[in-house]
């Protein structure tokens, strides 16, 4: 459950280093792009995680 958690935690603070990204550099779309690719797969093992538990 722990790893759920932490997990989730890490999911949050992509988001949030994403908007943070938005708000400042706008030119950097593609780097945004891999890192919502990124924030996406995460969140699969997420899913994949909690269905385990």
């Amino acid at each position: 459950m722990a790893a759920a958690f932490r997990a989730i935690g890490d999911l949050t603070g992509a988001m949030r280093h994403v908007q943070t990204s938005l708000t400042y550099h706008p030119k950097y779309l593609p780097a945004l792009r891999r890192e919502i690719t990124v924030m996406m797969e995460i969140g699969k093992t997420r899913e994949t995680i909690v269905k385990l538990e």
